[in-house]
């Protein structure tokens, strides 16, 4: 093995056990905030739901594999039975579509000075998850409404591995709030079509480049383990 493929090793070793570190301390500073919520009944709701002692207002999903529902006393408070199941469904959308599991390997393959794509990356998936649960303009305007109260609030305390209502990193909640009140039918559809023709894009550009590529990463394989 060459030298530079020796330092290549090493380094991918050395930042394999960081973000495993980096993981591990966010898994138990997210089981900590379990500790300070007891479960709570709400009707039509599938997940375990867990209500927070701690003050301040959020709700939002915990857990990879066993995604739960927290909501703090303060939330329950604040939003009527309409803006809390509106913001209910936008946690559930968040759970079926496995964003938990998304940003644990996010956060695994996050490099330095590259948080601002991490950070892209949150806003497209609450804006995702707000079109989702926005079924109709009512559940939209419902959903507008809780953004608004919850924003407003001191945050309650949240989990690093979790989807909260309203992350500190995300887009402003005026801005989402805009888009929720701009509801259009059939808008999810075309940005759904949409993200489907740029994948096929790019898979073409990659396969009409196949024949160039492969011989490329023999060569640079090479340079390495020389």
């Amino acid at each position: 093995m060459g030298l530079w493929a020796a330092l290549l090793t090493f380094a991918c070793v050395v930042w394999l056990a960081f973000r495993s570190a980096n993981l591990y301390i966010a898994w138990r500073s997210t089981r900590k905030i379990f500790e300070n919520a007891s479960l709570r009944e709400i009707a039509g709701v599938a997940l375990p739901i867990f209500e927070l002692q701690t003050p301040g207002a959020n709700i939002f999903v915990a857990g990879v594999l066993r995604p739960r529902l927290l909501i703090s006393r303060r939330t329950l408070e604040l939003l009527d039975a309409a803006e809390l199941q509106a913001a209910i469904r936008h946690e559930l959308a968040h759970a079926r579509s496995a964003d938990n599991l998304k940003q644990t390997v996010v956060r695994f393959c996050g490099f330095p000075f590259l948080s601002s794509l991490d950070r892209a990356w949150l806003r497209a998936v609450e804006i995702g998850a707000d079109e989702r649960s926005a079924t109709d303009a009512l559940a939209a305007a419902e959903l507008a409404s809780a953004l608004i109260k919850v924003g407003a609030e001191s945050p309650a305390q949240a989990p690093e591995l979790g989807m909260s209502l309203v992350p500190e990193t995300d887009t402003p909640v005026s801005d989402r709030v805009q888009r929720l009140l701009a509801w259009q039918a059939g808008k999810r559809g075309r940005a759904a079509r949409l993200t489907i023709g740029l994948l096929l894009l790019q898979i073409t550009a990659v396969a009409a480049n196949l024949s160039w590529l492969v011989p490329q990463m023999h060569r640079f394989t090479e340079l390495l383990f020389q």
